[in-house]
């Protein structure tokens, strides 16, 4: 059985290594990267390229319009 000490430093290393993928797509592509994560504690872990909410708005307002245009 895996102490849970060792599973916090897998997710750890596993989510710096997602979110350095992340950023280098942000930085390459100009799109906007965000992440959200829950460790098995229910301690979330959040990366956002620019502004978490703004993001959110964006993608919800977007997704919205796609619906109504008649998008799939």
């Amino acid at each position: 059985m895996i102490s849970k000490a060792k599973c916090f430093v897998a997710f750890k290393n596993l989510w710096a290594s997602v979110v350095k993928e992340a950023h280098k797509l942000s930085i390459t592509t100009g799109a906007h990267a965000v992440i959200v994560a829950y460790f098995a504690s229910g301690i979330p872990y959040v990366y956002d390229s620019s502004n978490f909410f703004d993001t959110i708005y964006k993608f919800i307002n977007d997704a919205k319009a796609f619906a109504v245009i008649g998008g799939r």
